[in-house]
């Protein structure tokens, strides 16, 4: 019985062997090693202009009013103005905010 376990190891160590020689050898892709970032992030630009609404940068319509409704909510408005929040460009560019006035999703709450 060990000698036909042998014999039949044999033949599939032969079969594999043909095998191989008929499949295509498929590059492997090249190897690019990670690179973690650097600690030090560049320092966020600031934009000089007047604070702008959400619609001015380009946020649409529907999405704009209900981020300034959230932000109504959770007190983060002073009059027109929305504090402790900036939106950031694809540019990398941070914009003060300013509140829609045409937008009232939800009450304001006192300042």
């Amino acid at each position: 019985m060990d000698a036909l376990s042998y014999l039949l190891g044999l033949e599939v160590i032969d079969s594999l062997r043909r095998d191989a020689r008929r499949t295509p050898v498929i590059a492997e892709p090249e190897f690019k090693p990670f690179v973690f970032p650097s600690e030090v992030s560049p320092a966020p630009q600031v934009s000089a202009a007047a604070p702008a609404t959400l619609l001015e940068l380009g946020v649409p319509s529907a999405l704009a009013g209900e981020l300034e409704a959230a932000l109504r909510f959770v007190g983060a408005t002073r009059g027109d103005r929305i504090t402790g929040f900036t939106f950031r460009t694809p540019d990398g560019v941070s914009h003060a905010l300013r509140q829609n006035g045409s937008s009232e999703r939800a009450p304001r709450r006192a300042a």
